[in-house]
């Protein structure tokens, strides 16, 4: 889809082909994948971190609270994924908290 684009935007071809285009690329699934398309990169920094932050006794859910964000907006900022829980039998979600905003004058 880039390439289209980009042969557009340099006018390599009219937009009656970049519409064409587009469309075909689009029933080809190419808006959500690419061909031959390679694995998103994963840092392993951010496991080390977490790991090391656990071993201290450190948890998501404490860097949620101290950051004052619900356990869900961290595990999704962190992993890309949803929750992240290691016990399923404690979970509750985080309700959202006002984040306490004072008016300065």
């Amino acid at each position: 889809m880039a390439v289209i684009m980009q042969l557009r935007t340099v006018g390599a071809i009219t937009e009656w082909h970049h519409r064409n285009l587009i469309i075909e690329a689009s029933k080809m699934g190419l808006r959500k994948t690419e061909i031959n398309g390679i694995e998103r990169e994963k840092t392993l920094l951010i496991d080390m971190y977490i790991q090391s932050l656990s071993s201290d006794g450190i948890s998501l859910k404490d860097i949620a609270n101290e950051l004052m964000l619900p356990i869900e907006e961290v595990t999704n900022l962190v992993f890309h994924l949803g929750v992240v829980n290691s016990s399923k039998t404690d979970f509750t979600p985080t309700p959202p908290r006002s984040p306490g905003l004072k008016l300065v004058k």
